[in-house]
C-alpha cells in the first residue's frame, strides 16, 4: 500500500470500505518462531497486527502523517496479488500464546522508515 500511494498508483477502491489486515515483518517471523516453540498448541493460527482498517483509513494516516494528498476514487482492481477480500482478521488466538507484535498497527511502523513527520 505504501509503494502505490508513494507511487501515486493509490486509489479507494469503491470508496475505500474494503478491510484491510497487514502485519510488519519482523511480528510475522517473531510470530512463526512463537509458534514454532514446543508446548505451543497446533492449529490455525491468524498472524495479523492487532489493527485491522479499511483501505481509506491507512489512506487517510498516510496523506496526513506524509502530507500528501489522499488517493482519488477508483475501480475495484480483480486481479489482485492478494486476491478481493474485505474482512477483519482476529489474532487473539496468536495472542494466547504470549506473541506480543512490536508493531501493533501500521501507525507504528510507518513512523521508522524514516519518513519526516
Amino acid at each position: 500500500m505504501l509503494r502505490k500511494f508513494l507511487s501515486g498508483e493509490a486509489v479507494l477502491e469503491n470508496g475505500g470500505s474494503r478491510w484491510i489486515n497487514q502485519i510488519h515483518r519482523d511480528d510475522a517471523a517473531a510470530a512463526m518462531l512463537k509458534l514454532s516453540e514446543t508446548g505451543i498448541s497446533s492449529g490455525i493460527y491468524n498472524v495479523s497486527d492487532d489493527r485491522p482498517a479499511t483501505q481509506k483509513e491507512i489512506y487517510e494516516w498516510m496523506a496526513g502523517f506524509l502530507k500528501r494528498p489522499l488517493p482519488h476514487d477508483g475501480i475495484d482492481e480483480m486481479k489482485r496479488k492478494r486476491g478481493w477480500t474485505s474482512k477483519k482478521v482476529s489474532n487473539r488466538k496468536l495472542h494466547g500464546t504470549g506473541w506480543v507484535p512490536r508493531f501493533p498497527s501500521y501507525r507504528d511502523a510507518l513512523p521508522l522508515l524514516g519518513f519526516p513527520n
